[in-house]
């Protein structure tokens, strides 16, 4: 089967069991939304007030006199909003492994002709390998470079950032390669029931042995 036939296929069967699926991948985007949202609100307002756009001097003691006083004038307020961003985090940490292990699982059994209920559970039991897994791929992903990038312009300035580029270019391009090489990672996690270093062996071979196919679809 080629590319073009499996992408068809794909698409015909997230059209015939959209309403199914569609909740697998709209919860997660909703809470990487907001998470998203909050860090370039964080990045816009650190790039504000640093010395790149700022001529007063940088200090942390302005930030922490007004949260001060937020907290001290309105502390239950203060305390909602705080567990808030906490079930916020914990629902952005643990959703997407689990949704994700769900999709997949349900996807094959669609492909099967098999009624998708168990998948969530099959989720839920593979939770702590995907959790593995995108701890490792995040270690080399745009937002974290990013926010490194973003560390270093704002602390160090201009000419040690272009000292850093190319590193950071070069880690970039390691993390795009690895990505690219762990591209089944998680269907041998879901569906072969692997660990992760197996999983990650077992993709990396059958990337290599299709890579045409793989870098099609990719």
């Amino acid at each position: 089967m080629n590319s073009r036939e499996i992408v068809r296929k794909a698409w015909q069967v997230t059209q015939v069991h959209l309403k199914k699926l569609i909740w697998y991948g709209v919860v997660p985007a909703f809470f990487s939304t907001i998470v998203s949202s909050g860090y370039l609100a964080y990045q816009y307002n650190a790039f504000r007030t640093s010395e790149l756009f700022s001529n007063e001097p940088h200090s942390l003691k302005p930030f922490f006199t007004t949260l001060w006083s937020v907290v001290s004038g309105h502390p239950w307020s203060t305390v909602s909003i705080v567990i808030f961003v906490i079930l916020i985090g914990i629902a952005y940490i643990v959703i997407p492994p689990i949704f994700k292990g769900t999709l997949i699982e349900a996807m094959m059994r669609i492909r099967n002709y098999k009624p998708i209920g168990g998948s969530v559970e099959i989720g839920l039991r593979r939770f702590f390998p995907l959790f593995e897994f995108g701890v490792v791929t995040g270690t080399f992903s745009v937002l974290t470079l990013f926010t490194e990038g973003s560390f270093i312009l704002r602390w160090w300035g201009v000419n040690v950032f272009f000292v850093a580029l190319p590193i950071l270019l070069f880690v970039a391009m390691v993390g795009l390669i690895a990505s690219f090489l762990l591209t089944y990672t998680e269907y041998f996690i879901v569906l072969e029931h692997k660990h992760l270093i197996e999983s990650i062996k077992e993709s990396v071979i059958l990337v290599i042995s299709n890579f045409r196919k793989t870098i099609l679809i990719f």
